[in-house]
């Protein structure tokens, strides 16, 4: 059954903006061109070709199908140090994101005419492992004792830490969409941003948009799209202020799953990803001992781990 999901209008209501062509903020669109836009080295690897079978031979699947069997391949490098992947690194098949992180309004009429927003829900979400999965499968822990107590103080799901890459899926033979998976994945994006803030918050800290943006990918199981979330303070025509969640493309529009070097150009946007995560444990005490830490995410993480580590979970 697929699942309840807020349509266009509502989400305006609640402040999210999917796609509305918002002009990008100078620091995120820097960081698209120099970090996810920015041109591999070395020769062309084997994942195109390898996406377009898996998705032809799929293609007539259930969404379910495509997202066990596609996914590990899309994501190739991100299923964690159990099953070849990088270390300290999770995924999970779609988690409940805690609803209190959900954008909220201040106007009654909005919540009486629109209702409160459904449950939000990613179909694959990547992240930092849990000490409790970690133990259990005798891997790498992503972040030290301390560091976990306050993760876990209040944490946006119990099946991983710190969500970096999500994706929402859709297939050919469903009823719905693209379109649809967007309208999902802007409300579960702007939820995930707002956790990001609550964290820097609670730690005393202004973050900045490039420490709390999302990146996400909406799929139909023909084309894949890349996304940016963020969130901004802004004012209405009232002079209210009021927090907007964006939900915008990131490079051009759509890679298709049947085109070989459409999903080499689509590997990029991942690539920095990878590069960016921890190939040693995580510590509060340690983090200068992470090796080749990628802009981005060295500077959210790491930044924020150290946040954690000086501030107690009752703050």
């Amino acid at each position: 059954m697929p699942k309840s999901m807020d349509d266009n209008k509502k989400l305006l209501a609640y402040d999210i903006h999917v796609l509305q062509k918002c002009p990008m903020p100078r620091e995120l669109q820097d960081y698209i061109n120099n970090t996810i836009r920015k041109p591999r080295q070395g020769s062309t690897s084997p994942y195109g070709k390898k996406t377009v079978k898996v998705a032809a031979s799929i293609r007539s699947e259930s969404e379910d199908t495509h997202i066990h069997k596609l996914t590990p391949v899309l994501m190739e490098g991100l299923q964690g140090e159990l099953l070849g992947g990088v270390p300290c690194v999770d995924y999970c098949l779609k988690p409940n994101l805690e609803k209190k992180f959900l954008p909220q309004t201040l106007r009654p009429s909005v919540v009486e005419l629109h209702k409160p927003s459904t449950q939000p829900q990613h179909d694959v979400c990547y992240g930092y492992i849990v000490r409790e999965s970690a133990r259990k499968a005798g891997v790498q822990m992503a972040f030290d004792e301390e560091a976990e107590d306050k993760l876990d103080f209040e944490p946006l799901t119990g099946h991983l830490h710190l969500p970096f890459l999500t994706m929402q899926w859709k297939c050919p033979t469903g009823a719905e969409n693209s379109y649809d998976a967007r309208l999902q994945g802007g409300c579960d994006g702007a939820t995930i941003v707002n956790h990001l803030f609550e964290l820097y918050e609670r730690a005393g800290a202004s973050p900045t948009l490039l420490q709390t943006c999302h990146l996400s990918i909406v799929t139909d199981g023909e084309q894949l799209q890349f996304h940016i979330h963020w969130r901004e303070s802004e004012r209405t025509k009232s002079g209210e202020e009021v927090l907007v969640h964006h939900m915008e493309t990131v490079g051009r529009g759509a890679y298709s799953l049947s085109d070989e070097v459409d999903m080499e150009e689509a590997r990029k946007p991942t690539v920095p990803v990878l590069d960016s995560l921890p190939s040693n444990t995580i510590s509060s005490r340690g983090a200068s001992r992470v090796p080749n830490a990628g802009a981005r995410q060295r500077q959210r993480d790491m930044v924020l781990i150290g946040f954690l580590s000086s501030t107690t979970a009752s703050s």
